[in-house]
């Protein structure tokens, strides 16, 4: 049998670790990342966390993410010099931004002119 690794600041080793299902210290994940990604890998089939997303997604969550995809976009098409694309994406991100202000808790529209700072009273005619 091959000696264990063990971590050099708390001298725990691998097997310890799938025994206990508990890291000693912080340089453990250093130590044991080999390891460590192919267990993340054999149980989760990833080794990056990508969370979830709930199924009822607010419409302004999807917004945003569209928005953050388009802007990247956007930055490789003037990259490329692909002005005719960067002009449909700059576009498509102000129709996004128009929207997603419309949808946004707490933004108020504006008053129609000439009725700003007008109070009604309740029970007068507007």
């Amino acid at each position: 049998m091959l000696p264990q690794r063990e971590c050099s600041q708390c001298g725990i080793k691998f097997a310890e670790f799938r025994n206990t299902g508990r890291l000693g210290c912080p340089l453990d994940y250093q130590e044991f990342r080999g390891e460590l990604m192919t267990l993340l890998e054999n149980i989760h089939g990833e080794t990056r966390h990508c969370g979830k997303t709930p199924r009822r997604l607010p419409l302004s969550k999807l917004t945003q993410s569209e928005l953050i995809q388009l802007r990247n976009r956007l930055k490789q098409a003037v990259h490329r010099e692909d002005y005719e694309e960067a002009a449909k994406l700059r576009d498509r991100i102000k129709q996004l931004e128009r929207e997603l202000s419309r949808t946004r808790p707490g933004t108020r529209r504006r008053a129609a002119p000439g009725r700003e700072g007008h109070v009604r009273r309740r029970g007068t005619a507007a």
